[in-house]
């Protein structure tokens, strides 16, 4: 028996799928870059990366874990009193070290200064760091003053010292 061959024939993609394909890519588009404009808080709804990627992508400042609202003139005079410390340094440059030496001055070098330390985000306010993924300053500035800790000791005990 013999095989019969059969030519072989090239498939073109249609006009209509090209068509039908770009347009639903520049919607995708338009709807992404839309909501990166007027609400770009609800891409940390989605999971990591992609989250992050689509907030950076629609020219968003990265990271979105920081704000700069609590240091605006009108804003940091209602939080802030005379004489606070600010340690203000840049990302990734020692906030940690600079914090810890900061703490152990308040503290006069006390010996059980260590102890106080345990963890930087009690020791330290930290109002520029977005502490949910859903909360804004408005709504996280309130907490300073009123969480309560597993222990039962309230946040601004650790931080406030009048």
């Amino acid at each position: 028996k013999s095989q019969v061959e059969l030519p072989q024939v090239k498939m073109k993609p249609s006009r209509r799928l090209w068509k039908c394909s770009s347009f639903a890519v520049a919607a995708i588009a338009v709807i992404v870059g839309t909501i990166g404009k007027v609400r770009p808080a609800l891409f940390m709804t989605l999971p990591f990366p992609l989250s992050i990627l689509l907030w950076v992508a629609t020219g968003n400042s990265a990271p979105p874990l920081i704000r700069t609202d609590p240091w605006t003139n009108d804003d940091v005079r209602t939080w802030t009193r005379p004489g606070d410390v600010i340690v203000a340094v840049g990302a990734k440059s020692g906030t940690t070290f600079l914090s810890y030496c900061a703490h152990q001055i308040r503290l006069r070098g006390a010996d059980d200064g260590d102890a106080l330390f345990g963890d930087i985000y009690r020791a330290v306010l930290w109002p520029e760091l977005v502490q949910s993924r859903h909360g804004n300053w408005a709504e996280q500035k309130p907490r300073y003053n009123t969480t309560i800790l597993p222990d039962g000791t309230k946040l601004k005990d650790y931080w406030d010292n009048e």
